[in-house]
C-alpha cells in the first residue's frame, strides 16, 4: 500500500484529501504545517508528498527545498497544492524540484490521476535504473577475469623467465623484466582497488544510513591525498616516457 503525506494548513482540505485517497486504497499521513510536514517526511518515508504552497512559518517552497537536501527524501515525488498557479510560481517550484501542481479546488479524478501518474513515473525510473545497474554488474563480472589475467600474465611470464635464465641475462634485461613485473603489478593493484570501490558503492546503494554518512563526511587531509595521487601519476608518466 502506497503511503501519501498531505501537508496542508486548511483542515477541511487536508482531511478531505486524506479521505479521498484512503477510499482509493492509499495510506495517508497528514501534517498541518510545513515544519511538522518535514518531520513526518523524514520519519515516515512516504511514497509521495502533497503539499500546500502558502502556509505559515515554513511555506511549501521551504518544505520542498529542505526535503530535497536529505538523501532519504530527495527523490520522493512532490506535488504542490495551490489555489492560484502563475508562471513565476510554477517556475520556482520546478527549479526546486517539484514534480507537479494541483490547483485547488480539485476533483477526485484530478487528485487520484496526479498521484498515480507520479507514482507510475517513479516506478518506471526505478526499474530503468535497476536495469542499467544490472547491465553494469554483468559487464563487470564478465570482464573482470580477462582484465585480471592481462596484468597477471605480465607478472608470471617475466618472473618465470627470470627464474630460468637469471644466470645468462644481462643486468639491463633483468631490470627491464622487473619493470614489466612492477608495471603489471601496479595495474593489477589499481584494478582491484576499482573493483573494491565498485563493490562498496553497490552495497551502499541500498543503505540510506551509509549514503547519509558519506554525504555528510568530509576529508580534512584532501590536499595530502591529491598531492600523493598527482605525484604517483607524474612518476608513472615520466617513467613511461623514459622507456
Amino acid at each position: 500500500m502506497k503511503k501519501i503525506l498531505i501537508i496542508e494548513d486548511e483542515e477541511y482540505i487536508r482531511d478531505g484529501a486524506a479521505l479521498l485517497l484512503e477510499d482509493q486504497g492509499f495510506a495517508t499521513i497528514t501534517a498541518e504545517d510545513g515544519a511538522i510536514g518535514i518531520d513526518k517526511a523524514l520519519t515516515e518515508a512516504p511514497d509521495l508528498i502533497l503539499c500546500d504552497v502558502m502556509m505559515p512559518n515554513i511555506d511549501g517552497y521551504g518544505v520542498l527545498y529542505r526535503l530535497r537536501q536529505e538523501p532519504t527524501t530527495a527523490n520522493i515525488p512532490f506535488i504542490f497544492l495551490t489555489a492560484k498557479v502563475d508562471r513565476t510560481s510554477v517556475r520556482m517550484g520546478m527549479d526546486l524540484g517539484a514534480d507537479d501542481y494541483l490547483t485547488k479546488p480539485f476533483t477526485l479524478d484530478e487528485l487520484v490521476g496526479a498521484v498515480n501518474t507520479r507514482l507510475e513515473k517513479q516506478a518506471r525510473q526505478i526499474q530503468e535504473t535497476e536495469s542499467k545497474l544490472e547491465v553494469l554488474r554483468r559487464s563487470i563480472i564478465y570482464a573482470l577475469p580477462h582484465e585480471l589475467m592481462t596484468p597477471l600474465n605480465g607478472i608470471l611470464g617475466p618472473a618465470e623467465l627470470l627464474m630460468q635464465m637469471f644466470d645468462i641475462l644481462s643486468k639491463e634485461e633483468i631490470v627491464e623484466m622487473l619493470g614489466i613485473i612492477r608495471k603489471s603489478g601496479d595495474r593489477l593493484y589499481h584494478l582491484m582497488q576499482n573493483y573494491l570501490l565498485y563493490a562498496q558503492l553497490d552495497l551502499f546503494s541500498s543503505d540510506d544510513e551509509a549514503i547519509t554518512m558519506m554525504r555528510n563526511g568530509c576529508s580534512y587531509n584532501a590536499h595530502v591525498v591529491i598531492e600523493s595521487a598527482s605525484l604517483s601519476r607524474a612518476t608513472h608518466i615520466t617513467a613511461g616516457k623514459k622507456t
